[in-house]
């Protein structure tokens, strides 16, 4: 599966291009797609705020980096593939889940 189909298994609702994962129904942590992968976002406060994906290159090794006050130091593009791998296996444990679940009360019936 794309990493866009994984995110729908994980039960992100598709929104033309934006993923959002909802949470007693209020919208709690987005990817939209972008060149190369996606964005991801949380919600703080009423607003959705961008979550960094890694320090940049440039700027690894370097301490004291927030995001809140050093902004250009980081990555924000999650690449596809990780995205795919990183939903892939959450659905795949997912799964697993449930089948134990169930075989547990088959058992018990």
């Amino acid at each position: 599966m794309t990493a866009s189909e994984e995110l729908i298994a994980f039960g992100y609702a598709d929104e033309g291009g934006e993923y959002v994962k909802y949470k007693a129904g209020r919208a709690r942590d987005k990817y939209v797609t972008t060149e190369g992968g996606f964005l991801r976002y949380t919600r703080e406060d009423g607003q959705w705020v961008g979550v960094p994906h890694s320090v940049a290159k440039s700027f690894e090794g370097v301490s004291g980096l927030l995001y809140s006050t050093h902004p250009q130091c980081f990555e924000m593009v999650y690449p596809n593939a990780e995205v795919e791998h990183i939903y892939a296996v959450g659905n795949q444990e997912r799964a697993a889940r449930q089948a134990e679940s169930l075989a547990r009360k088959a058992a018990a019936a």
